[in-house]
């Protein structure tokens, strides 16, 4: 992770991103997963106890109910990518509020009930 955020400061690219999908989209969620940290402290991620679901950003607010956020490194999403944040509006129920896929691609899109897409450059405009 340091040769990453080293290479962001300095405007390099790791050659790792260059190859592979799965160190981009593990280095994009740990980035988005910091600058949401900043505001949000209390953030965690979520993995079931199988294994076969995880949320890499879950936000509770008492009262108000719960978010949770997926980054993907893709420019397409569709509802089959946001199957981990429809497991979790399954299992919270009423309590869920919306689950936010942050992707790669040009405007938001709703993906599912109370699942949508939205750009990654969203959060800076």
């Amino acid at each position: 992770m340091r040769d990453y955020v080293a290479a962001a400061l300095t405007g390099g690219f790791p050659e790792a991103l260059t190859r592979d999908s799965y160190d981009r989209n593990d280095w994009l969620r740990g980035y988005l997963t910091q600058l949401i940290h900043r505001d949000a402290p209390d953030l965690v991620g979520l993995r079931d106890s199988n294994g076969r679901h995880e949320v890499d950003v879950v936000l509770e607010y008492p009262g108000l109910g719960l978010v949770g956020l997926e980054v993907k490194t893709s420019a397409t999403v569709d509802a089959k990518d946001a199957k981990h944040l429809a497991w979790l509006r399954d299992e919270r129920g009423d309590s869920f509020v919306r689950g936010i896929m942050l992707y790669t691609g040009p405007r938001p899109r709703e993906l599912d009930d109370r699942l949508i897409a939205a750009a990654i450059a969203s959060l800076w405009q």
